[in-house]
């Protein structure tokens, strides 16, 4: 829409109030925003040189305000996407800290919240100056997510009403629960065809890359800092440290994969092979044995007839590329041994079984938002008090049995559909499903098993990039609906003619 069309559909004294309060609460955002970070990396060593993040970070901001304007919405969300690595960096600002088991206090609100309200503020107001007044939701798989999304959310909120002061229970309901709808209904907003998805894909990958550029700036972390294999294992400013960050690198390099297979000219393809060899080299980095496993997951891809000569080539490549360097990368790789025997490996499934007993705590209701169980170790590998390492688990524990079954169905009525799309769709969309469908079940298998938490202590950068995740899949689901429609309504009107 037009920045006039919008200024023409602004006429009642309740449309302008709503457009003065978006503004308003965007500028405020952006001091709010900056002047922490600014502090932070002015404070840091080498603080002349980050400050131009922060000059970066202010027109890339004015540049999101310009594209809220002009209801750009993908590129709103592709931005704001590329500056979780500046909002990871802000102070929190409300306050919220209820309970944590850990020494270092995470922040549950932050910066990321609030421009995350923003937008979706921001969306609102131009549905609203242009009529839609909440009609157009974008499609049956959208409307019955959202809802599923509603009905978790709404017994999540419950079990902090139960768990916490009326106060903590707003706050935490809000930004571990309701911020990531806004980032779903913002992320079905952006996506009009399959292209707009895959546009996504690009400002997910640019976000790490970002934030690989950042923490070398600003922390002086580098691959292989120390001689012979690096114990030092590395993490994101954004994205947390090594045992949550290999979930996000795990995403981003199937998504790349399905970017290679796409590209159409060599120059594409050389950038796109540059791109995932050094998202390699991250995730190798990271030591993080639940990384491997969860792009061990894309063994799945010869399932799909549109991606089996992909997948083959792709085999191929990557066995040459172990005969190459196999005497100096399989060391590195197996310097976490994989062994169902060891220890830490033991530890994971003893405390598996001891958090399935206490999934309907509390009569269903959990023990609210960050108070997780924390069990000592039986194995003695040298931690005392563990979390269970498993999302769902975890949920569970914090949110309540009712709301993770509620999850669960979403996760699954997810990955179901995706699933058809792959494997009956010949068009963009099932080109496409594969690989969303392969990061997603990665994910999966990383957050319940190596352990990362939807709700408080993973970053929240990183969740915002899960849900975005998700609500592509549900939007994939509705242009592949779209789709065979207009073929069926095409295929009537050609019989009627006849």
């Amino acid at each position: 829409m037009r920045t006039a069309d919008w200024a023409n559909r602004i006429r009642t004294p309740l449309g302008a109030a709503a457009y003065l309060s978006a503004f308003t609460l965007t500028a405020a955002a952006a001091a709010a925003v900056m002047k922490p970070v600014f502090d932070y990396v002015v404070a840091r060593p080498g603080g002349g040189n980050n400050i131009l993040i922060v000059l970066a970070a202010l027109g890339t901001m004015a540049l999101w305000v310009r594209l809220m304007v002009l209801g750009r919405w993908l590129h709103v969300l592709g931005l704001q996407i590329l500056l979780l690595n500046v909002t990871a960096r802000a102070t929190e600002l409300f306050g919220v800290v209820e309970f944590t088991n850990f020494d270092d206090q995470q922040e549950i609100a932050s910066a990321t919240t609030l421009l995350i309200v923003l937008a979706g503020l921001a969306l609102a107001a131009q549905r609203y100056a242009a009529g839609c007044r909440g009609k157009q939701l974008e499609g049956r798989a959208a409307e019955t997510a959202l809802v599923l999304f509603g009905v978790f959310g709404l017994l999540a909120s419950a079990s902090q009403i139960v768990n916490h002061t009326p106060a903590s229970a707003f706050w935490l309901s809000v930004t571990g629960v309701w911020q990531y709808a806004l980032v779903g209904i913002l992320t079905l907003a952006a996506i009009r065809k399959v292209e707009d998805m895959v546009a996504l894909w690009r400002y997910m990958i640019g976000a790490v890359m970002l934030s690989i550029v950042i923490r070398s700036a600003t922390r002086g972390e580098v691959y292989m800092a120390h001689e012979g294999l690096n114990p030092m294992r590395l993490g994101s400013i954004a994205f947390g440290p090594a045992n949550y960050y290999a979930s996000t690198v795990a995403i981003v390099i199937t998504l790349g994969l399905g970017l290679l297979g796409a590209a159409r000219t060599g120059w594409g393809k050389a950038v796109c092979a540059a791109v995932l060899l050094l998202l390699a080299v991250e995730q190798v980095s990271t030591f993080t044995r639940g990384g491997y496993v969860a792009l061990a997951v894309l063994v799945l891809l010869p399932l799909f007839k549109g991606t089996r000569r992909f997948a083959a080539g792709m085999a191929v490549s990557l066995g040459l590329v172990l005969l190459a360097t196999g005497r100096w990368v399989l060391p590195i790789l197996l310097y976490r041994p994989f062994s169902l025997k060891e220890n830490s490996v033991q530890q994971r499934f003893w405390l598996i079984g001891m958090g399935i007993g206490h999934c309907f705590d509390n009569f269903g209701f959990g023990h609210g938002i960050a108070r997780y169980i924390m069990f000592e170790d039986p194995v003695g590998t040298g931690g005392t008090n563990l979390p269970v390492h498993s999302l769902l688990l975890e949920t569970a524990q914090m949110t309540g049995g009712l709301a993770t079954l509620v999850l669960i169905g979403l996760f699954a009525w997810i990955v179901l559909g995706l699933w058809k799309v792959a494997r009956r769709d010949s068009g963009p969309a099932g080109r496409r499903a594969p690989f969303l469908l392969i990061a997603i079940l990665g994910w999966h298998v990383y957050s319940n098993t190596t352990g990362t938490s939807i709700l408080c202590y993973a970053p929240q950068e990183a969740t915002v990039l899960v849900w975005v995740l998700m609500f592509m899949g549900v939007r994939l689901i509705d242009l592949a609906n779209e789709k065979k429609k207009a073929a069926l309504a095409g295929s009537t009107m050609k019989g009627v003619a006849a």
